[in-house]
């Protein structure tokens, strides 16, 4: 796919996204922080109107992570690195424990940030300081 194309469905996408919190708003006017949230999301899209990336803090790459959408630093100097959320949907709901605990024990698993790292290889993510304060994150493919 074109870059161009990628930019055009990627807006499309944010248009959309626009249009089902105006709804929202429309059906339930007590809903202002969603039609702003939505106006925000439109904003901040990979490659929002303009067609250029579009960076933002680690508040924005935490709401796209929970979109669903994968998110990088520019500042990261392993290239094709990114995160995303993984949930228990994604990771199985019920995990049963080996060595680590009584065979047989289910737990419910909870949602966690993965990365995956330049050497192809994916692991939890803890966020640095330094990660915590860079205003550089972007939406990645």
């Amino acid at each position: 796919m074109t870059p161009e194309r990628t930019a055009r469905l990627l807006t499309l996408q944010c248009e959309l996204e626009l249009a089902v919190a105006r709804a929202r708003v429309a059906i339930n006017a007590s809903d202002e922080v969603g039609l702003r949230d939505a106006y925000v999301d439109m904003g901040k899209c990979a490659f929002g109107i303009l067609g250029q990336p579009q960076t933002f803090d680690f508040g924005g790459a935490l709401h796209q992570l929970k979109r669903g959408r994968r998110v990088a630093r520019r500042g990261w100097n392993g290239k094709g690195a990114w995160l995303v959320l993984v949930t228990a949907e994604d990771w199985g709901s019920l995990v049963v424990v080996g060595k680590s605990g009584p065979v047989g024990m289910k737990m419910t698993q909870a949602p966690w940030i993965g990365m995956r790292t330049a050497d192809n290889h994916f692991v939890p993510w803890l966020c640095s300081q330094t990660d915590a304060l860079a205003d550089d994150y972007e939406v990645v493919p």
